[in-house]
């Protein structure tokens, strides 16, 4: 009998520790999908994740190219380019990100306090997607912006400094790297590899009307309201 009490016992806590949520922990945030730490990258407009697809594939990032100038050898040119693309991206994903938080702010607000409708539901989750696609879509730009700044053998440099492995050029193929009146080889030691050495006068910005072109075509939250960026 004792036997088959503590059998049954122990199927109890079993069943109760199966049944915890995993959501137990987020009860207490102010915004339950979205942790202090997102809600801080998004309100002062650091990547948040959302560059991942070209930070791994060899597009480097502004930021993380400011603070490995050295290792990678940027030219006075290069450092005020990713300078001002930097600044640029900062003053486009501020203002989404803060907004993003607003709205899913917003959102939660209906669920707590019931006045939650399918057709409130559906424009403030429209709202949202609309804004994290635009948030991405910032952050991703300027990624690609970067590596038209760099020559092939920086963005090589910058995957094996930020660790991701031996990726061999940046860009995955043609196209990488800044265009240059005099693109010419070097022995680059004793492993044998070639750099590509750049003209510094050459550089330029990746898009025709550079980053003004941009705002125009992508505007930024104003206002409070969402503004398409077509």
């Amino acid at each position: 009998m004792k036997k088959a009490v503590l059998i049954l016992g122990l199927g109890i806590v079993a069943i109760g520790t199966i049944a915890a949520s995993p959501y137990k922990a987020f009860t207490d945030r102010p915004v339950k999908a979205m942790s202090a730490e997102r809600i801080d990258a998004l309100r002062t407009g650091k990547g948040a994740g959302y560059a991942l697809a070209a930070e791994l594939n060899g597009y480097p990032g502004p930021r993380h190219v400011i603070d490995l100038a050295d290792g990678l050898g940027l030219t006075a040119e290069q450092k005020a380019a990713a300078q001002k693309l930097f600044d640029e991206m900062q003053t486009e994903a501020v203002p989404l990100g803060t907004a993003l938080v607003e709205a899913e702010t917003a959102l939660e607000s209906l669920f707590r306090s019931g006045r939650v409708t399918e057709t409130l539901l559906v424009r403030q989750t429209a709202e949202i997607g609309a804004l994290d696609a635009r948030l991405r879509a910032t952050h991703l730009r300027y990624h690609l912006a970067m590596k038209d700044a760099l020559s092939r053998h920086q963005i090589a440099l910058y995957d094996r400094l930020r660790g991701y492995g031996g990726h061999g050029d940046g860009g995955r193929g043609t196209g990488g790297g800044i265009s240059t009146g005099t693109d010419r080889c070097a022995d680059g030691g004793a492993d044998g590899r070639r750099i590509r050495e750049t003209d510094p006068a050459s550089l330029r910005l990746p898009v025709a009307g550079g980053a003004e072109a941009w705002r125009q075509r992508y505007r930024p939250v104003q206002s409070g309201r969402l503004r398409r960026p077509f």
